[in-house]
């Protein structure tokens, strides 16, 4: 009899195990935004700048030097403003008790010009047109008659002052208040009944979406929509594009 010895391996073959499947690749999982990085806003699209010379009544862009000749009555006069940024500017309306109404704002009454500015200070050095040969003018086609009866008016001066197209506008609550937060409301009311939304700062910008009154319909970068009492703003430059 052959003893073998322990050590030796066992004779019995071998059983091999199947070897398991590669699990297919897990897809990568969305990354988790917040609200506050959401940015509903696209990037604003470039203005098409006009002036007494060149602006064509009916053209499709119903800048504020149109909706302003639209909105004057006798004995109104058209302010051309410059802007401090670009120097294309903007289009008022002034009435004969120096009060202003903005074109892209009718319903809003400015007592004076200085209040206007307040609230837009990037607009300056106004020149002031008679609202009826503003008309006159535009009703002109552009081309050697216009030029001619700017030149016979005496506004040659004026004629190539811009203003551009309606931008979306953007405001802020003004830093010159004791109370800095200004109140975001569900609705165009300060009553107690009407809920707060959210508060905002000097600083943060919103874009106007509208305006019933002295009230603004105001959206925060983050989406959120609400209320904001005109009177307490400041007009801001846009946030720059994400």
């Amino acid at each position: 009899m052959i003893h073998l010895p322990r050590f030796l391996p066992s004779l019995q073959p071998h059983r091999q195990e199947p070897t398991p499947a590669t699990p297919p690749p897990e897809p990568p999982k969305p990354a988790r935004v917040t609200p506050r990085d959401v940015n509903t806003f696209q990037p604003s699209v470039p203005t098409v700048a006009s002036s007494l010379r060149t602006e064509q009544l009916g053209d499709g862009r119903s800048n504020c030097l149109e909706k302003a000749v639209a909105l004057a009555r006798p004995g109104d006069s058209i302010l051309l403003m410059r802007d401090a940024k670009d120097d294309v500017g903007h289009a008022l309306v002034r009435r004969p008790d120096g009060s202003v109404v903005d074109p892209n704002h009718p319903t809003v009454r400015y007592e004076t010009l200085g209040q206007w500015q307040a609230m837009h200070p990037r607009y300056g050095q106004p020149v002031s047109v008679p609202a009826v040969q503003v008309k006159q003018v535009l009703s002109t086609p552009p081309g050697e008659k216009r030029d001619a009866l700017i030149r016979q008016m005496g506004l040659t001066g004026v004629a190539n002052r811009q203003v551009a197209d309606e931008e979306p506008r953007w405001v802020t609550p003004s830093d010159n208040r004791e109370e800095k937060a200004v109140n975001v409301r569900a609705a165009p009311s300060a009553s107690g009944e009407t809920p707060i939304k959210m508060k905002v700062y000097p600083g943060d910008k919103l874009q106007v979406l509208g305006e019933e009154g002295d009230w603004l319909k105001v959206q925060a970068q983050n989406g959120e929509q609400g209320w904001v009492y005109e009177p307490n703003m400041v007009e801001v430059e846009a946030p720059p594009a994400p």
